[in-house]
């Protein structure tokens, strides 16, 4: 198996959102070791807390948020966030790299609970290269 920002771990990830977007979410995760470390971080602490199923943000395009910007932060090795202060459904959101806002990002949450950024990540990173150059 490839380290977490590897190439199994993108076909998991991708096998999950797609699974993620056609069951029921409970269902998808029977097996939670198989699971990139921040997923499953993420899903146990939902679990500790009595919250609904971890489902991950996502970008328009469907790629899982947290994964992309691992790749991301690892290639160009800068920081990469999106932040809001006094997040309301349906504010922008900020796309800051290495601190910096670079751009707005519309953001809305999704009747069963995740994120999704009105941005396509191909768009994340021609953002990111842009800033880098």
């Amino acid at each position: 198996m490839a380290d977490e920002r590897g190439s199994d771990s993108r076909d998991t990830v991708e096998t999950l959102a797609e699974s993620a977007r056609q069951t029921n979410p409970k269902s998808i995760y029977d097996s939670v070791q198989s699971l990139p470390g921040w997923w499953k971080s993420a899903v146990r602490e939902f679990e500790t807390n009595n919250l609904r199923v971890y489902q991950p943000s996502q970008f328009e395009d469907g790629i899982i948020v947290p994964d992309f910007i691992n790749r991301m932060e690892s290639k160009y090795e800068v920081t990469v966030r999106f932040m809001s202060i006094d997040p309301r459904d349906g504010d922008n959101w900020g796309l800051y790299v290495d601190g910096e806002k670079i751009r707005d990002v519309p953001h809305r949450r999704i009747p069963d609970g995740h994120s999704v950024y009105g941005i396509d990540s191909e768009e994340v990173e021609i953002c990111i290269m842009k800033t880098v150059e």
